[in-house]
């Protein structure tokens, strides 16, 4: 499948309106393209792009492909930079196929989880148990609270952005009600819950991600 290909002119997005004056003429072609989106790979994230594109001008057909991170859109020819912008809106990075691979961009079936973040991940790990352990062994509860800061802002960031992105966008998601969760034991004092839940959390998603 080639990142463009030519839609039915029956389609109900490209379809010419009926009227009884002849239409002022207009390019009424449809295309279908192919976004590589390395951000897309779990329903949380097809379900948000769902919400946004799904009744987005111009746009007729949604397909979705996790495993490999790509979505078909069926669309109005000049309706591509707009839906590229939402996108964009919503936190992702899409490149038409034939760009992502001039690119560079390591093709489907490379590593699960980058290096940096399974990095990050063992660090924010670390980081849980010893603000645990620090709480458990009744020591110095400023130190207990600066591990497990350090544990949310290596295991939490992409979960909390995530989070206020689907907030902002009128979706309550797993991320957002992660966010919410985390950030309300922190407001009761419970730091260490809150960053070995965020941990696990994390370790969750890269376990589903992988077997996607």
């Amino acid at each position: 499948m080639t990142p463009h290909d030519t839609c039915c002119n029956h389609d109900s997005a490209c379809a010419a309106p009926v009227s009884s004056s002849p239409p002022a003429p207009r390019d009424m072609s449809c295309a279908r393209t192919i976004l590589r989106i390395d951000g897309m790979d779990c329903p949380t994230e097809e379900k948000l792009i769902r919400a946004k594109l799904e009744s987005f001008p111009g746009v007729s057909d949604l397909g979705f492909d996790l495993l490999a991170r790509r979505l078909a859109v069926t669309h109005a020819a000049d309706a591509l930079p707009p839906v590229l912008d939402a996108l964009r809106e919503l936190g992702f990075e899409p490149a038409p196929e034939s760009e992502a691979g001039a690119q560079g961009t390591p093709a489907p079936g490379g590593p699960a989880v980058p290096h940096r973040e399974a990095l990050l991940l063992a660090v924010a790990g670390v980081a849980a148990l010893a603000a645990e352990a620090v709480h458990w062994t009744a020591g110095n509860p400023w130190l207990g609270a600066a591990f497990a800061v350090l544990a949310i802002a290596c295991a939490g960031t992409g979960t909390f952005r995530k989070g206020w992105i689907a907030l902002k966008n009128g979706v309550l998601n797993i991320n957002a009600l992660m966010a919410i969760a985390v950030t309300g034991a922190l407001a009761i004092g419970e730091w260490p819950e809150a960053a070995m839940v965020i941990v696990l959390f994390g370790i969750a998603e890269q376990i589903g991600r992988a077997s996607c």
